[in-house]
């Protein structure tokens, strides 16, 4: 116990050490600045930044980024103005060269908004118009029935043309259902049943049905059943 106390004090004791370090690398910088020796500055900031505080944040992210701007080292000084925007820094700098990056970085965040934006709006357009079809698809089957309805229904009119409906065996293989522009059902296949003779045979039917408002199927034009 006495030793995870001694090495905690001890890591405690050596993080204040390396911010004491930082801060001084701060001071150092600020002194080198004032005197005019940019580079040697900057090197001091970058060394102790990580230690600075908020209220230093801003102007050694100016300094920075104006030093390595006016040097013409971009990436660099991107990186910097980049660093002053994440935190929500609002900076005045005083070169050109990075005022024109931070035009620029604000243009292309507000460029890569606008697209992710556009593409939200789109999906979001997407989406409705997805709940919009289903919507439309769940009403048009609830006023003239599916496939499985449409094709039960078929089956009881196939029946009626029938000699022997009660043993009638409807296939599935080979068997149709399109629903037509006017939401009448076309429905065809073959159906087993015994003929005039008594003899089971495989018959041929077609025939079209639609569904009333009542709910009832109704036959549209006759249905045909042939040997």
């Amino acid at each position: 116990m006495l030793l995870l106390i001694f090495m905690c004090a001890g890591g405690f004791g050596v993080c204040n050490q390396i911010k004491k370090k930082a801060l001084e690398e701060i001071a150092l910088g600020d002194t080198l600045y004032a005197d005019g020796k940019k580079a040697e500055a900057v090197v001091k900031y970058k060394s102790g930044f990580s230690h600075a505080t908020d209220a230093q944040k801003p102007e050694i992210i100016k300094r920075v980024a104006d030093f390595e701007a006016s040097s013409g080292n971009y990436t660099e000084a991107r990186r910097w103005v980049e660093m002053g925007l994440s935190g929500g820094v609002e900076i005045a700098y005083e070169s050109q060269p990075a005022r024109d990056i931070l035009s620029r970085i604000q243009r292309e965040r507000a460029e890569a908004e606008a697209k992710k934006k556009e593409a939200e709006d789109r999906k979001k357009a997407e989406r409705a118009e997805r709940e919009k079809d289903r919507k439309e698809e769940a009403a048009n089957r609830k006023r003239y029935g599916d496939s499985s309805d449409a094709t039960t229904a078929a089956h009881t009119f196939v029946k009626r043309q029938l000699l022997f409906p009660e043993e009638a065996k409807f296939g599935i293989l080979g068997r149709t259902s399109m629903q037509n522009p006017d939401n009448s059902w076309t429905v065809s296949g073959d159906v087993s049943s015994k003929n005039a003779f008594g003899v089971k045979v495989k018959f041929q039917f077609f025939t079209t049905v639609m569904r009333a408002e009542n709910g009832d199927w109704r036959e549209v034009g006759a249905t045909v059943v042939t040997e």
